[in-house]
């Protein structure tokens, strides 16, 4: 085991965290084409998120003895329950046949084991955790405005690819970017309201990248995005008017977003053509049209065809390693139009069709369980992940692909890293 001072100790520990908040970005590339825009975008090695989780293993297991890490993660209840979502895939061998699947997610979802693990073992302080969130946020802002760079080069192309379930290439996955991006929105008003004042302009900084990365999203356009962003703005109001009692100022401010909202509408083409696009979307499905190649309705057959495997084993489901397998032949089956099938895109569901009541209520427990034990509602950042996750959790299958495992592991662990007598309780 390492002896090192504190200093260095706590100096290590956020420059790891931060190598792998910054690693999110390398985790895959972008679903989009060179059709639209795309160039050579952004480099693409999943090897470095790995990378980060792996020297985040190692480097905890060189400071703690494993006696004592052990004893750590059992005595935090919160992140050992949540580690029991990697644990709880072994059902999955109970009625399935494909056990390469099964080992498939296992792998993916290892990150539930490991950043818990080590998070139970690493303590940082407020500084710490709002250096963190202020680099992050930097980072993606950097992104955010390379982004925006590239449409405005292909601005006519672009925005022609709205109408066709496409949107403006960026460095990861749209979905995920979208999520990040709405964290990291929340993230330069946190750093305000928590008073983080790093060097002398800092509010400023704060302020600018808040509103730019504000007006992105909606330009950005990806439905998953501006959903969280509109949560994350909801849930702060209302709190705010419980806490303060000052009505008039919530108020206030929701008039403020709204007009804000309707002015960013009337002159962004983006978000006016996924509106389009979307309307045209739930069209299709409403009158049974042909949902090929158009995101929304596609999604929508893929819950139906979810609850019809669901139904085979109320139970246990279809089997986790046949669920792949199984959803492709019903989807053959019922939507031949539809070329390329699709997992069903709600985490829910996926757990419903795959492992049954028995895998959903586990899941439900195991994921949830960190933020109501001992109160960690309170803590306003972490509710807020789980908001946003919730919501992405909704409409995507989050936690079926790398970059998802480490999106949810890393920003549920990192707030319940913060020591607890410093731990930020803003609300209620």
């Amino acid at each position: 085991m390492l002896k090192i001072s504190n200093d260095l100790l706590r100096k290590l520990t956020i420059g790891i965290l931060v190598l792998m908040i910054i690693s999110i970005f390398f985790g895959e590339s972008s679903s989009n084409s060179k059709e639209i825009g795309e160039t050579i975008f952004w480099f693409h090695a999943r090897a470095v998120l790995s990378f980060s989780m792996l020297l985040l293993l190692v480097f905890t297991i060189s400071i703690v003895r494993t006696k004592e890490l052990l004893i750590n993660f059992k005595s935090r209840k919160d992140l050992l329950i949540l580690s029991l979502i990697f644990i709880s895939l072994v059902l999955g061998f109970v009625n399935s046949g494909n056990y390469g699947y099964i080992f498939q997610r296992m792998q993916i979802k290892v990150p539930f084991l490991i950043l818990p693990l080590c998070a139970s073992s690493l303590n940082i302080d407020r500084k710490g955790f709002q250096t963190i969130l202020f680099v992050f946020m930097l980072f993606t802002f950097s992104l955010a405005t390379y982004t925006f760079i590239n449409y405005i080069i292909n601005f006519d192309v672009i925005n022609a690819a709205y109408l066709n379930s496409k949107v403006m290439p960026s460095p990861i996955n749209h979905v995920r970017f979208s999520i990040l991006l709405a964290l990291a929105t929340y993230s330069s008003y946190f750093l305000l309201k928590t008073n983080y004042n790093r060097f002398k302009y800092i509010k400023t900084v704060l302020v600018v990248v808040g509103m730019f990365l504000f007006v992105f999203i909606h330009l950005y356009s990806v439905r998953s995005g501006i959903i969280a962003i509109y949560a994350i703005a909801f849930t702060e109001t209302l709190s705010y008017m419980i806490k303060t009692r000052s009505f008039k100022k919530g108020m206030s401010f929701f008039l403020v977003l709204i007009s804000c909202s309707i002015i960013i509408f009337m002159f962004s083409p983006t978000l006016k053509n996924k509106v389009t696009n979307t309307k045209s979307d739930i069209g299709i499905y409403n009158s049974k049209g042909n949902a090929n190649y158009n995101s929304l309705s596609t999604r929508l057959i893929s819950y139906q065809v979810a609850i019809d495997l669901f139904k085979e084993n109320v139970f246990f489901g279809c089997g986790l390693g046949d669920l792949e397998i199984k959803n492709t032949k019903l989807f053959k089956e019922k939507f031949p139009e539809i070329e390329t099938p699709i997992i069903p895109h709600n985490e829910f569901l996926y757990y419903l069709a795959s492992m049954g009541v028995v895998g959903f209520l586990i899941f439900i427990f195991c994921f949830f369980f960190p933020l109501f034990y001992n109160k960690n509602y309170k803590n306003d950042f972490l509710l807020m992940v789980y908001i946003v996750l919730f919501l992405s959790f909704m409409t995507e299958p989050m936690i079926e692909n790398q970059l998802g495992v480490a999106v949810t592991t890393i920003f549920i662990t990192l707030p319940l890293m913060i020591k607890k007598e410093e731990r930020f309780q803003l609300f209620f």
